[in-house]
């Protein structure tokens, strides 16, 4: 119950915020032109796997603790917010798109993972460690699946490079205080070369095909407006399967649809189209709101 009041709480006070913006004329993007794009979009096994995607999991915020909820889901304990771990660099392709710092390191026990960090003494340099805990937090408490985030207490990684997002730089034991390590819900369900879902087509497609699924993918985005989510470029929203629903030939028996890399919320991002990404800044958040009336 005491997890139940403090969800709503938090609804609350994002639905004063959020009051009177427009969220679908500037949340879903317009699909690029050209043939290229538009002929995988014909794809028939690619638009089945979108309507018969599922949002949202019979897992609500009456048994979801806040902390230590996904050990509940996954039914592992991963990491805690009191944890320091301790790694070793493990070189990786470097997206020359990507903008957020983060590495792949292995653990003691040889399994990788994903950290996303921010600079030595400069906690404000990656707001994202801060804002994805809190956006996919809020995201599974609804019961929605999304990327598995764990804030620590500090990560120590071996053989790092000075910048070891770029990998540039001398290679030395280093430790970053203010950090995350970031796992994915399911499987990436390999469609052609395209992989994202386009917000107008999520909205159209997911869930069409599944008794009841329409309404929580209208409620998905409405939490997305709430969040201030604005980085709805078409590769953060992805067509996932859960490791227990892969079948032996490789198909998926339940696909989901997720927002995945909730990084970019409560920003000046929440503004009339067109769309501005942009990290958390509070001030501008409620300024936002009244402009947007």
């Amino acid at each position: 119950m005491k997890n139940l009041f403090i969800v709503y709480s938090i609804l609350l006070n994002f639905l004063s915020i959020a009051e009177g913006t427009d969220f679908w004329t500037n949340y879903l993007q317009t699909p690029e032109t050209g043939n290229k794009i538009r002929k995988r979009f014909k794809n028939r096994h690619r638009k089945q796997h979108l309507k018969m995607a599922r949002v949202w999991q019979s897992f609500g915020p009456a048994n979801f603790n806040i902390e230590t909820g996904l050990d509940q889901i996954t039914g592992k304990k991963r990491f805690s917010p009191s944890d320091d771990i301790v790694c070793y660099f493990k070189s990786h392709q470097h997206n020359p798109d990507a903008k957020t710092p983060k590495f792949r390191c292995l653990l003691e026990n040889g399994k990788e993972i994903k950290v996303k960090y921010t600079d030595p003494g400069v906690p404000d340099s990656n707001p994202e460690v801060f804002t994805e805990v809190f956006g996919t937090r809020f995201l599974w408490a609804l019961g929605f699946p999304t990327d598995f985030v764990y804030p620590v207490n500090s990560v120590t990684c071996h053989n790092c490079p000075k910048n070891p997002f770029t990998e540039m730089g001398a290679r030395a034991t280093r430790r970053f205080d203010y950090a995350m390590v970031e796992y994915k819900f399911g499987k990436k369900i390999k469609l052609k070369k395209f992989q994202g879902i386009y917000g107008r087509e999520f909205k159209r497609l997911v869930g069409s095909h599944v008794s009841g699924e329409k309404t929580n993918v209208e409620m998905l985005f409405l939490l997305g407006g709430l969040l201030g989510y604005s980085d709805g470029k078409p590769d953060n929203q992805k067509l996932v399967c859960p490791k227990q629903a892969i079948r032996k030939d490789g198909s998926c028996k339940r696909p989901y649809g997720v927002f995945h890399d909730l990084g970019m919320i409560l920003g000046t991002g929440f503004t009339p189209y067109p769309f501005r990404p942009s990290y958390i800044d509070i001030d501008g958040f409620e300024r936002a709101r009244s402009t947007s009336k």
